[in-house]
């Protein structure tokens, strides 16, 4: 039986968690409202979440709601339930409040689920440990991270590797964003999501980055473009076209269909999201916007691994 105090204490730490991961409210706020919470343990975290004006009553029932399916899968254990839930990012975050309560949930915690910063393995005495990967070439940039063309010499392959942009590196919602990035897109495990081969981070400066395969070959969008230009010269073959271009789009559902079945939204999926290789390989990238959805009552519920950043 939970200790009834540290059962409280979990329970509100919960509310935080659960508000940070469904956008509510942003990492520096869940520290801020947690450490506020900590200095008067007598109220709700979430009524001092409406007090401050970052939900309103509405949302504090919704998040209500999530917290009792959440501990009700978990034995409607506050600890059992906090540690499936919190990921290692938001750990962090919490380890920094000076409360001995907090400190002393977060110490009793098993460790994270679905990732750990980790250093490359390398054998004693190696001194390659931070050059494992060489940088090629610039690949592509968005708003958060950017990613390399990179060579994994103790493999001898090209990987695509993503770090975040350096002016977003100091950032702890870009920290949390990527991670979760990483996360969600290394347990999608499906022959046409990019797969992850390592989460990492970089021992200079301990920025976190991770790696992908690299697939070499067009983006659909591109295809899609040839369509339309071979079907405009030879529109006798057109139907022959069609059928080359709906097998992967029969893929791509494929793929979509999967992480739905995970309870995983894409969000941001267009053509130029998806690369077909030169072999056949369709590959779904860029799952950065995803979001995780809750199980519902009643409903299918999300593989426990995803279901850990929901």
């Amino acid at each position: 039986m939970p200790d009834p105090t540290q059962a409280n204490i979990d329970r509100n730490l919960l509310i935080g968690v659960i508000a940070l991961q469904d956008d509510f409210i942003d990492h520096a706020q869940f520290v801020d409202v947690c450490a506020g919470w900590a200095t008067r343990m007598d109220r709700p975290l979430a009524e001092l979440l409406v007090e401050r004006g970052w939900i309103n009553a509405e949302d504090r029932a919704e998040i209500e709601r999530k917290l009792a399916r959440k501990l009700k899968k978990h034995n409607d254990d506050p600890h059992m339930t906090l540690a499936n839930v919190a990921d290692a990012t938001t750990r962090e975050g919490l380890k920094t409040i000076a409360s001995p309560a907090v400190s002393e949930s977060m110490d009793n915690l098993p460790s994270a689920t679905g990732h750990r910063l980790i250093e490359t393995l390398v054998p004693p005495g190696d001194q390659r440990s931070s050059l494992r990967y060489t940088l090629s070439r610039m690949h592509a940039q968005g708003g958060l991270g950017k990613i390399w063309i990179a060579r994994d010499t103790d493999l001898n392959r090209d990987v695509a590797l993503k770090e975040i942009r350096i002016d977003r590196s100091a950032n702890p919602d870009a920290w949390r964003r990527f991670m979760r990035e990483a996360q969600v897109t290394g347990q999608l495990e499906h022959p046409n999501i990019v797969p992850v081969y390592e989460l990492a981070r970089r021992q200079e400066d301990n920025q976190p980055f991770y790696t992908m395969r690299f697939v070499r070959g067009n983006t659909f969008r591109g295809v899609i473009a040839d369509f339309h230009r071979d079907a405009g010269k030879n529109k006798s073959d057109r139907r022959a076209l069609q059928r080359q271009l709906l097998e992967p789009f029969i893929k791509i559902c494929q793929a979509i269909g999967y992480a739905h079945s995970r309870g995983v939204i894409h969000r941001d999926l267009k053509p130029e999201n998806v690369v077909i290789g030169g072999f056949g390989e369709v590959m779904v990238l860029d799952w950065g916007l995803a979001k995780i959805l809750g199980a519902e009552p009643g409903g299918p519920q999300p593989d426990a691994g995803v279901a850990v950043t929901a």
